[in-house]
């Protein structure tokens, strides 16, 4: 059931609260979709990894955990259909064998490593990180 502005409704503890009404410029201006240069669906956006065709790109995702592939659907917007932390899976969204792609773009992605590379809080990979503390480990003994 919708209920009008200014309309009385029970709460959860059943006492009566009103429903109020919000400018509709207020929600617009937190629905409309940002076209930046860090939004994933954008032209611009930084973390492209190949433009395999005018329709079809992979990017780094901006939360730093997968690669994406789009599609594109509208001249200045793509949409992603498959989030991939894989090489393996990547692969599998993506035409067989390169199929309808450009060959330099191709050969990016067939260089990828098997596994994304995660990032910490630093902005370094895990692996990298995580080196010197085994490096202090195996001087001390701690790992066999």
């Amino acid at each position: 059931m919708i209920r009008q502005s200014g309309e009385r409704c029970d709460g959860d503890d059943g006492s009566k609260i009103s429903l109020r009404s919000y400018p509709q410029t207020a929600f617009a201006a937190h629905t409309t979709p940002r076209r930046g240069p860090q939004c994933e669906e954008s032209d611009h956006y930084r973390e492209v990894v190949a433009t395999l065709n005018p329709k079809l790109r992979v990017i780094r995702g901006k939360c730093g955990l997968q690669w994406i592939a789009q599609k594109k659907e509208r001249p200045t917007r793509w949409t992603s259909f498959a989030y991939c932390a894989t090489k393996e899976g990547l692969l599998l969204r993506l035409p067989k064998g390169g199929y309808g792609c450009n060959p330099e773009a191709w050969a990016i992605i067939e260089a990828l490593p098997a596994y994304f590379p995660k990032k910490d809080a630093g902005g370094e990979s895990e692996r990298a990180s995580a080196r010197p503390a085994l490096q202090e480990s195996l001087a001390l003994g701690v790992v066999a």
